[in-house]
């Protein structure tokens, strides 16, 4: 029996992926490769972001995999969080938006990179998970970081605090930081904390332990998301 459509274009966006790898071991950039592998294979813009933002070199996805905590150690050390990386992803989600498990074992979505989400923020979510998380993981502390050039990020800021405050019925250790540069501030912390982004520069530069706090709550409910962690076998 023949392949359908759909099944033809499935073999097509795995060959790209691989295609996309091999190319990349091989040091080529990953903007150059992106347009060359989209084209062949007439990848829509998804499928390009998938590439770029779940698949990079075996080694570096090594250097990340050492650094990764289980939540049963993050017992009693610091969290910081990047607050807008995990907002997003979670708003993403909720929106019905496409996410995916990178090489890495990091979710993360494919909304367009940079500025302010432009759809619905959903802070309540975001402060649940949160919450879940840190009764679930017992840490000494949630450090929230917010981008303070951000536009809004002041009434962000506030929003999630008075969730926090009128809607928890135990309150958790945590504070939110407005600051200038977080991706700079987490990439400088040490093994003594815990960082939760999705965020490749950070995962890369950081000396602390990382963690995905939203795979970890997805995972509970739903079982059926892309991955790419098999490229590691």
């Amino acid at each position: 029996m023949e392949n359908s459509k759909d099944d033809d274009i499935a073999i097509d966006f795995f060959n790209a992926i691989n295609d996309y790898l091999y190319l990349i071991e091989k040091d080529y950039t990953s903007k150059s490769v992106i347009k060359l592998i989209g084209d062949r294979y007439k990848l829509d813009g998804i499928k390009r972001t998938i590439l770029q933002r779940g698949i990079d070199k075996k080694k570096i996805i090594y250097a990340r995999n050492i650094k990764k905590i289980d939540i049963a150690e993050i017992n009693n050390r610091n969290v910081f969080i990047d607050g807008y990386n995990l907002l997003f992803t979670i708003s993403n989600y909720f929106q019905g938006l496409f996410i995916f498990i990178g090489m890495d074992g990091f979710i993360r979505d494919c909304a367009n990179i940079g500025g302010r989400n432009k759809g619905k923020l959903y802070y309540a979510d975001f402060c649940k998970i949160v919450y879940e998380f840190s009764k679930s993981s017992l840490p000494s502390s949630i450090n929230i970081l917010l981008d303070a050039p951000v536009s809004k990020s002041v009434e962000d800021k506030r929003l999630i605090e008075q969730f926090f405050l009128s809607n928890m019925q135990n309150p958790i250790n945590f504070k939110i930081d407005l600051i200038k540069s977080p991706d700079k501030y987490l990439s400088n912390l040490d093994d003594q904390n815990v960082v939760i982004t999705s965020d490749s520069a950070i995962l890369n530069k950081t000396s602390a332990y990382i963690f995905d706090l939203f795979r970890w709550f997805i995972e509970k409910t739903d079982k059926t998301i892309f991955s790419l962690e098999y490229l590691l076998r």
